[in-house]
């Protein structure tokens, strides 16, 4: 909420930008918090250091990704919607919920490896 007002308010961003920007930086999140988890595992030695890496690396993701969902939907024709709108939804709904299913249950059930006998 804090963000939310300081970004909308303060920087005088629009609400569907603001929401565009935040999907992004969820997919991201995902993206490095779920399939990469222990990645650094062994090669930092502490978890502080291993979350900074981590949000450095989603903050760094979020640009790019935002970035090009930005250009992804200024060369393609949207009716009904508008660049934020689309961007949101790629985000969220597309990248979000396809590493969510990918990980969450994929790793888990019913695909997870079994272990030797």
């Amino acid at each position: 909420m804090l963000t939310y007002l300081v970004v909308h308010v303060l920087g005088q961003v629009s609400a569907g930008r603001t929401a565009a920007v935040a999907g992004c930086v969820v997919a991201a999140g995902l993206l490095f918090g779920m399939p990469f988890e222990d990645l650094l595992y062994g090669r930092v030695n502490r978890a502080a250091a291993e979350r900074v890496v981590l949000l450095a690396l989603t903050v760094a993701f979020a640009a790019v990704l935002a970035f090009a969902l930005f250009a992804a939907a200024d060369a393609v024709d949207i009716t009904g919607a508008d660049a934020d709108d689309w961007v949101e939804h790629a985000a969220l709904n597309a990248l979000a919920l396809s590493i969510i299913l990918h990980v969450g249950v994929g790793r888990r059930w019913p695909f997870a490896p079994q272990p030797a006998a």
